[in-house]
């Protein structure tokens, strides 16, 4: 037997706790008013609270309700996950996809998802700065045989593709700045002819 400390009895734990989200006593004047509150609005929006215990219920009524796809705007079918996205593809694809930043070496959101970025290689088949087409980046020694993706290390926006050795060269550049260009500028000076 499971008491409650109202003083009622259950055979089942699941039936006392079914009990307890509403009893007066277990929750205190406090937490039941909110309780009650929360009831009250459920019931202007048109939810059933017998929905919330009742899982084949409820996935009904959501169907019903028909929501829309965060990402692509379609209208579900199924609830999957929370039902956010309208599948599990459509949420990986829409995902922004993450980029190492220089200043504490985590990773943060860019400004580009999976699938923009896939677009963009379609369009883009050779490295921005230098020019070496695909094929020429598969015959290079280094196994890395596709465009990176480049993107700015401070404001980590997408910037394009580039090859391997052209995006190491650029973000070592950017992280050594005033060393590249203090470095030049005395050499520059002593070697001029």
């Amino acid at each position: 037997m499971y008491n409650c400390i109202c003083g009622k009895e259950y055979e089942k734990q699941r039936s006392l706790l079914s009990h307890q989200i509403n009893c007066k006593e277990y929750l205190g004047e406090e937490k039941y008013n909110k309780r009650k509150e929360q009831l009250s609005l459920w019931s202007t929006a048109g939810i059933n609270k017998n929905l919330l215990y009742d899982k084949e219920a409820y996935l009904k009524q959501w169907l019903l309700e028909q929501h829309k796809c965060k990402n692509c705007g379609k209208i579900m079918t199924e609830k999957i996950g929370r039902g956010i996205t309208c599948s599990k593809d459509c949420r990986i694809n829409n995902k922004p996809i993450y980029v190492k930043s220089l200043k504490d070496g985590k990773l943060y959101k860019s400004n580009i998802t999976k699938v923009q970025l896939d677009q963009y290689r379609q369009k883009q088949q050779c490295c921005e700065i230098c020019g070496k087409t695909l094929e020429q980046i598969k015959n290079e020694r280094h196994s890395f045989n596709k465009l990176c993706m480049d993107h700015n290390h401070k404001t980590l926006e997408f910037r394009g593709l580039l090859c391997l050795t052209c995006n190491s060269v650029l973000g070592n550049f950017e992280k050594y700045e005033d060393k590249f260009l203090q470095y030049l500028d005395i050499k520059g000076r002593q070697y001029k002819i």
